[in-house]
């Protein structure tokens, strides 16, 4: 199942291509944990430079690899979680999620009232891998804005070209290749509506390309929500190799019975389904909850029904025809996570959930190692 990657992988240097990768999962990898470390790994092996699709507005404090800020009153808008009611569609965009620098008008007479303005600021991370640092590639996938939105893009202060994005298309994509390789962008935006924008991606011209989709709360069952077409036109836009599927941990606190765990897996079955009639040539590959445990009088243990969670979303990958990494036996199975959180230096927080920094590096290594023994 995942030959179309490798062989994707082995045609880098040839074909002068991106091979794409997506790592959706669930709050283990929002900051770019555990996503960053593969990354690193694979564009070192294979080639590649930059972060990968970024949203115009990050959700979280810290992102491991690229500083991002905004001028401009921005908002955003999530399909996961609790939605907004001023969104009357269900196009979000790959990243489950859209941003803005206007506010929502579904007036059915649009009038040019307000001129917005808006700039999305990216700058080194001093933190980061060294190849994720630079990029050169830029691409902003948007759509469903009144009016056309005038465009420009800045390097160290200097402006290096201006355009348009357009009026009135549900889905769009602006491509611009820098004239070198940068570890600094500001992007700006002016016009009297704005753009849905999708995500900004930057990243080189050739190699690994890959974005981490870290979503607080979201147990990943989000996929079918969202309008089929629209995805459809951008995941064929990214051309999306492999597609990493990290969930289930977010249910945990809520199954309460063999019944609740069973429905899950056979509603994460059915997300699986609809993302490969999207791309029937890419591979999938799901990763599975880490042990969680929850306070039992004086000890710390495994969930009751983390187990059969695990069992049915194995089942349903298994299913689909799609591969399966047991993150839960890696860790060591049943009541590990104790085991983790009192390592010397710790390897998993104090909440018995969360891998911390060293952890997160230590299961992405144990991962990486997994997928490149399946070449």
């Amino acid at each position: 199942c995942l030959k179309n990657f490798f062989a994707a992988l082995n045609g880098i240097k040839d074909k002068k291509s991106i091979v794409r990768i997506l790592h959706y999962g669930d709050s283990q990898i929002e900051g770019d944990r555990i996503s960053s470390y593969i990354r690193n790994k694979l564009q070192t092996k294979y080639g590649g430079i930059g972060p990968g699709l970024l949203p115009a507005v990050q959700p979280y404090d810290s992102y491991f690899s690229i500083k991002q800020s905004n001028v401009g009153n921005w908002s955003r808008y999530a399909v996961f979680g609790k939605k907004n009611p001023e969104v009357l569609h269900k196009s979000y965009g790959a990243l489950a999620a859209f941003s803005r620098f206007a506010p929502i008008n579904n007036d059915s007479i649009f009038k040019d009232s307000i001129l917005y303005t808006g700039e999305v600021i990216f700058e080194e991370s001093k933190l980061a891998y060294g190849r994720v640092r630079k990029f050169q590639k830029v691409q902003i996938f948007y759509g469903n804005s009144h009016r056309k939105v005038a465009v420009s893009l800045w390097v160290d202060g200097v402006e290096i070209t201006h355009d348009s994005l357009k009026a009135n298309v549900d889905y769009a994509r602006y491509a611009y290749t820098l004239p070198t390789e940068t570890k600094n962008l500001t992007i700006k935006f002016a016009g009297y509506d704005s753009p849905d924008i999708y995500g900004i991606s930057l990243e080189g011209l050739s190699g690994v390309s890959l974005t981490n989709i870290g979503m607080r709360g979201s147990s990943g069952t989000i996929f079918n929500r969202m309008e089929y077409g629209h995805l459809n036109k951008m995941y064929a836009n990214l051309n999306v190799k492999l597609f990493i599927l990290q969930f289930g941990g977010n249910v945990m606190p809520y199954i309460k019975d063999s019944t609740e765990a069973v429905n899950y897996g056979r509603w994460f079955g059915s997300q699986i389904r609809t993302l490969k009639r999207m791309r029937p040539d890419a591979s999938f590959v799901m990763i599975g909850p880490s042990d969680m445990s929850h306070k039992v009088r004086d000890n710390y243990v495994t969930y009751d029904f983390l187990p059969l969670v695990r069992d049915e979303l194995k089942k349903a990958a298994f299913k689909q025809g799609i591969g399966y990494w047991d993150m839960y036996e890696a860790m060591g199975g049943y009541n590990s996570m104790p085991s983790w959180v009192n390592a010397e230096p710790a390897l998993a927080g104090s909440d018995y959930t969360h891998f911390t920094p060293r952890g997160a590096k230590l299961i992405a290594n144990m991962f990486y190692n997994a997928l490149m023994i399946e070449r």
